[in-house]
């Protein structure tokens, strides 16, 4: 896994993939032949589901205690751990037990499409994978004969990377959080075919993992407590010293107002920014992704984290974000992570609303209302994704 490390190792795997995938694709070939020729109803079917772990991971377990049946199948996991290390990977395949998967492929900075020609991967009937361009565009082309289904992978899932593959997907399973975000970038949101993860099943699970790995924060209600959830400064759309003061500032100006700071750090994340070092900041301790608990708190703040939408849609906990014009602005990488943060600016009140309040002469019941007031107010007023004339507009 270290290898990958290195840029050139990651090209030279990418070359294999060019280079063999044409065995891939005839052994597949080969294999579909044989199998409609037997016709064996008898036979299990393969499927191949390729996550990025975490939420991914979870919304897969969901979807599948969701189908049932688990006897007709046989289910092959990808992990792409992205920059997550050891520690990471561990807490994957911890959640991967949950079901019973008959092989786990983790992989490290590279696509589920690379990993699956570096392992040999034929014998598949349905692909289940995420909605971003390095897995769509490695993986489809192998397996055109497959059925495939879109995972959900949180907010950012829900925006047109790869037009070109929707025609070839039979559903997207998806949670379209808040009943606000349904999908963007389409013309005509129509050419995809959406179905409902169980929120309910979702929630289960979580409850199941949290209660494995349960939390153990020194706060109390009374502490008039915020989640605030970190990022990676490389994603956050500005240069590594105005993330850092941003961030800071951010946290300070909450703390000042009479709020308790829960922070989060991104699970892949290794690096704290000095807030380690803030003797008013409690570190949530976990490599789990925080949807997965559902914490006593008034509310969620990041900079500009899809955790601002997630969280508010899996528990009800209101969720602010604090995303500056200058990181809309960024013309970013083919995942338009700037389109991410200007959906997180749009489906969530500006933090400063809570700087508003009257923090620390209000009971924290009297403050929770407050806040889900505000909350309330400001998603009411937001249209539909698909029908959003500031996200059509900044698109195009």
């Amino acid at each position: 896994m270290k290898m990958n490390d290195y840029r050139v190792i990651r090209y030279l795997k990418y070359c294999i993939y060019y280079i063999f995938r044409v065995i891939v694709i005839f052994e597949y070939n080969i294999y579909i032949l044989f199998k409609n020729l037997k016709k064996r109803e008898s036979k299990k079917i393969n499927r191949l589901f390729a996550t990025t772990g975490n939420i991914s991971l979870i919304n897969t377990i969901t979807l599948i205690n969701e189908i049932g049946d688990k006897h007709l199948y046989d289910d092959i996991l990808f992990i792409d751990t992205g920059k997550g290390r050891e520690e990471f990977v561990n807490t994957q395949l911890e959640i991967a037990k949950l079901h019973k998967f008959k092989k786990i492929i983790v992989g490290y900075q590279l696509s589920s499409g690379v990993e699956a020609v570096l392992h040999n991967i034929f014998k598949v009937d349905e692909v289940f994978l995420l909605n971003h361009p390095a897995h769509t565009s490695t993986i489809i082309p192998l397996y055109k004969q497959a059925k495939f289904i879109l995972i959900d992978e949180g907010p950012a899932s829900l925006i047109a990377y790869d037009k070109q593959f929707l025609k070839q997907i039979k559903v997207f399973k998806t949670h379209r959080y808040l009943n606000k975000l349904d999908f963007c970038g389409l013309d005509n949101i129509d050419l995809v075919n959406f179905g409902s993860l169980d929120l309910n099943e979702f929630r289960k699970i979580a409850n199941t993992i949290s209660e494995k790995y349960p939390l153990t924060p020194k706060y109390k209600a009374k502490d008039k407590a915020i989640l605030y959830c970190g990022i990676y400064w490389e994603v956050s759309g500005l240069d590594r010293k105005s993330f850092i003061k941003l961030q800071n500032e951010t946290i300070n100006n909450l703390l000042k107002a009479g709020y308790k700071i829960l922070y989060k750090p991104h699970p892949r994340d290794t690096e704290f920014y000095g807030l380690d070092k803030n003797p008013n900041v409690e570190f949530i301790n976990t490599r789990l992704p925080i949807e997965l608990y559902k914490l006593d708190i008034l509310a969620v703040v990041s900079i500009s984290s899809t955790a601002s939408l997630s969280y508010a849609h899996y528990w009800q906990v209101p969720s602010f974000s604090n995303v500056t014009p200058e990181a809309i602005q960024v013309k970013s990488n083919k995942v338009l992570l700037n389109l991410v943060r200007f959906i997180v600016n749009e489906y969530s009140p500006n933090y400063s609303e809570l700087l508003d309040l009257d923090v620390k002469n209000r009971s924290s019941d009297m403050l929770a209302q407050d806040i889900m007031n505000i909350y309330n107010t400001f998603m009411a007023s937001k249209p539909l994704l698909s029908k959003n004339i500031s996200v059509n507009k900044y698109l195009n």
